[in-house]
């Protein structure tokens, strides 16, 4: 375990800039999340109509760093706050989503027929309709709220999962060392648990880091189509949502928190690109 851990911190310091800035850049996101309390300066539901509208950085800016909406909530505040939406709806939708794929994935390959087919026939289905369509009947029917949300982003986000990991079974299913548990009388389970999943998971592991960026993409999306979460929480989604009036205006209301999910979206992204290239060398040598 301990070499390892080195190697991969000696992948990190061999990797290219971009992807070290990037991970410099989900961990200040990842901190931001955990101190929000510490680090925001003012109450991010507090409203105050005689502060409204303040310019970030203005020189009477009132201690609001990032400036005021229309309504004199701090900016900055609620970004913070809203950086802790984020990363709570992208982890727990992202382990939702890994469990349900990755236990489907494992079933259908190394079973087969009948099983393999219907779950196939469910993912066939899954895949026939857009993402976000499915997301919003979902939310329509279960209406919004943080829970409601993380749960539909986890239990609409595993098809991905299932056919990676499926294909994956098949290609170990047959190998030697797996003919061999059988043979000598393991279990189903002892062999699914115990030999094949640790040959797949780094690939559940990539495919969770990637998909994390369209949670959060999705989350925003929602909430901007007024089917995600409700005013009083502070999100990224949120803000652009109510700030898209003031446009014209008082552009920084969107363009701020727009930086903020550009940034941490872009920068998962480039992490998951390069989890993937060290995970499968012949896709690095392929580039």
């Amino acid at each position: 375990m301990k070499r390892s851990q080195t190697s991969f911190w000696q992948q990190i310091k061999s990797s290219r800039l971009i992807v070290k800035l990037s991970f410099i850049v989900i961990i200040i996101w990842v901190f931001t999340s955990l101190a929000a309390p510490l680090l925001a300066t003012h109450d991010p539901s507090k409203t105050n109509p005689g502060e409204i509208f303040i310019r970030p950085f203005a020189k009477d800016s009132k201690g609001h760093l990032l400036g005021t909406d229309e309504v004199g909530r701090d900016v900055f505040s609620r970004l913070v706050y809203g950086s802790r939406i984020s990363l709570l709806v992208a982890v727990i939708a992202g382990i939702i989503s890994l469990l349900i794929g990755t236990s489907l994935g494992l079933i259908a390959g190394y079973f087969g027929g009948r099983v393999d087919s219907i779950i196939m026939r469910i993912v066939d289905v899954m895949l026939a309709f857009p993402f976000m369509f499915m997301a919003l009947v979902f939310m329509v029917a279960l209406g919004s709220g943080l829970r409601n949300i993380v749960l539909v982003l986890g239990i609409t986000g595993w098809v991905s999962y299932t056919r990676t990991i499926r294909a994956e079974v098949l290609s170990i299913r047959r190998r030697e060392y797996v003919i061999s548990a059988e043979v000598i009388g393991c279990s189903s389970g002892r062999v699914i648990f115990r030999h094949i999943l640790p040959n797949v998971i780094d690939h559940a592991i990539v495919i969770a880091t990637m998909n994390m960026a369209n949670t959060i993409l999705s989350e925003a999306s929602l909430t901007f189509l007024g089917m995600g979460l409700p005013v009083s929480i502070p999100s990224w989604g949120q803000m652009i949502a109510t700030g898209r009036t003031y446009t014209y205006t008082a552009g920084w209301l969107t363009i701020i928190p727009g930086i903020a999910i550009f940034l941490v979206t872009l920068s998962i992204n480039f992490i998951g690109d390069w989890l993937r290239d060290i995970r499968d060398p012949r896709l690095r040598g392929s580039q």
